[in-house]
């Protein structure tokens, strides 16, 4: 059978389609690489990447390491990475804890992925791009002057998660490191709710913090800076109670500035930011992690305001999880997490 008879016998490919090709490939390849220092399994990357079996998607990491490592860059790859869907439209911000690099290696790292960032030492000035500041209770090893937290800018959406994503990994990438020091700190806008709908947030948590335990390093469940909850009677009830009764935006900020900040939900941050701050995950510049955390946070915010009554012990991690539209890789991951944790503490 004959090959193309429609081809020239002096035919030769296109060097422009060749170039698109190998184009698409490295892509391809930056974007395997970029999700296994995530922590992605060979099999997931295969799957959301479109590789035939995990092999595949082992030998693009290798090929992307080899040819990386031979370039001239600090950040071995830019790709924004896929983060899927995300379950609420409410702003957020991720504040991640880290050291092992400089401030000015940080910041380097995040231009060269084009991530717009600055150092600004202490401080708690709300910017419009990604700040690297210092943090008296990390890990200083390694930063030339006190542990450091990457702060970012109001996110939101898919864009927003998946720079987050992207920015964490790129300080991992760049030599950042996480130990029992650091925390990772999600904010989340309450724009809209009164003070009885964030109650019910704080009433979902607390009624089913056995389960959110379970995909949280044993370190962060009982931390003095994110201790439990305690939504009964005690010397909080009363000022749990005045958010409760609240209305307007000033009146719930009236009642948060009561608290402070060193719990696992922090009411307190709306008082300054309109925020309700979750404090309890572990340090981490995993973006997968990042991003599942605050998908799941996200979802179970929007499935607590939804009920009349939030304090449903939902039974199990599983059983929480499909209580809210929370995607099912997301649900897969955390599920195995969930599992991988319970198998370092026994």
């Amino acid at each position: 059978m004959p090959s193309n008879t429609n081809r020239p016998v002096n035919y030769r490919r296109s060097a422009l389609n060749g170039q698109r090709s190998m184009t698409a490939t490295h892509r391809r390849q930056n974007e395997a690489l970029a999700l296994r220092q995530q922590g992605m399994a060979y099999a997931d990357i295969a799957h959301r990447l479109g590789y035939a079996a995990p092999q595949g998607a082992a030998e693009a990491v290798r090929a992307a390491s080899a040819r990386l490592n031979n370039a001239v860059m600090p950040v071995v790859a830019t790709a924004t990475p896929s983060v899927g869907a995300v379950a609420s439209n409410r702003t957020f911000g991720v504040e991640a804890e880290f050291f092992g690099i400089t401030p000015q290696t940080a910041v380097d790292a995040l231009t060269a992925a084009g991530i717009s960032a600055s150092y600004e030492g202490y401080t708690h000035r709300i910017t419009t791009g990604w700040k690297i500041v210092t943090d008296a209770s990390v890990n200083r090893t390694g930063t030339g002057t006190g542990g450091l937290e990457l702060v970012s800018p109001i996110l939101q959406g898919e864009a927003g998660l998946a720079q987050a994503s992207l920015a964490v990994s790129t300080l991992l990438r760049a030599g950042g490191k996480v130990d029992r020091s650091c925390g990772l700190h999600v904010h989340v806008g309450m724009n809209r709710l009164t003070g009885a709908d964030i109650m019910k947030v704080l009433d979902l948590y607390s009624a089913n913090q056995s389960h959110i335990n379970s995909i949280i390093a044993r370190s962060r469940q009982t931390n003095s800076y994110c201790s439990p909850l305690n939504l009964g009677a005690g010397s909080r009830y009363n000022s749990y109670d005045e958010v409760r009764r609240a209305v307007t935006p000033e009146q719930i900020k009236v009642a948060a500035r009561q608290f402070g900040r060193y719990s696992v939900v922090n009411v307190s941050s709306y008082a300054t930011y309109g925020t309700i701050e979750f404090r309890q995950h572990q340090g981490t510049l995993n973006g997968e992690k990042v991003a599942s955390w605050v998908k799941f946070l996200l979802a179970l915010i929007e499935t607590a305001v939804a009920m009349p009554v939030a304090s449903q012990n939902f039974g199990s991690l599983t059983d929480l999880m499909n209580a809210t539209s929370l995607g099912d890789e997301t649900k897969s991951f955390l599920n195995r997490r969930a599992g991988r944790l319970s198998a370092s503490r026994s």
